[in-house]
């Protein structure tokens, strides 16, 4: 009588096969979920500049954060009112959060790969005669070899 089955290196052959092949999904996955991310975050930065544009309109400058061109201040509704850009940590302002909530009541926020709070900030670049004419924003870009990413943006720059 012939018995029908697999043998036990049949088994684990094909579960090997299976891993393998589960493996290198499991990897290009992740990749895509990385690039959602920071897609995610670029469009983040498209909708602060429009807000931050609109203070321009209503204020005849954009905000400056405690009078000076020295101070960050977190961009997003943080749980402890933290972020981080480089390892330095960044607080949010009860100013600049007000005028920000005029215009986008729930501000994203953004978390880093090791559980870190790596948000966005912003301070003001150049002051004339007491309005903000330009400033930069930073965030950090999840992935291998992503830097902390910038820009400025300002009304003497044609915005």
């Amino acid at each position: 009588m012939k018995k029908f089955g697999f043998t036990l290196i049949e088994l684990l052959v094909v579960i090997s096969i299976i891993s393998l092949l589960s493996s290198v999904v499991f990897a290009s996955v992740n990749s895509s979920r990385i690039k959602a991310r920071n897609a995610k975050r670029l469009h983040d930065i498209v909708q602060y500049r429009l807000v931050l544009e609109l203070a321009l309109d209503d204020n005849g400058g954009y905000p400056v954060i405690n009078g000076t061109t020295v101070d960050w201040a977190c961009m997003g509704d943080y749980p402890d009112d933290n972020c981080w850009t480089n390892g330095i940590s960044q607080n949010e302002n009860a100013a600049f959060n007000t005028i920000l909530n005029r215009y986008f009541p729930s501000r994203p926020a953004t978390v880093g790969v090791f559980g870190i709070w790596e948000g966005y900030i912003y301070h003001c670049v150049t002051l004339n005669g007491g309005m903000c004419t330009e400033y930069e924003v930073q965030w950090m870009m999840e992935g291998p070899n992503q830097p902390c990413a910038g820009i400025r943006f300002g009304s003497d720059l044609g915005s």
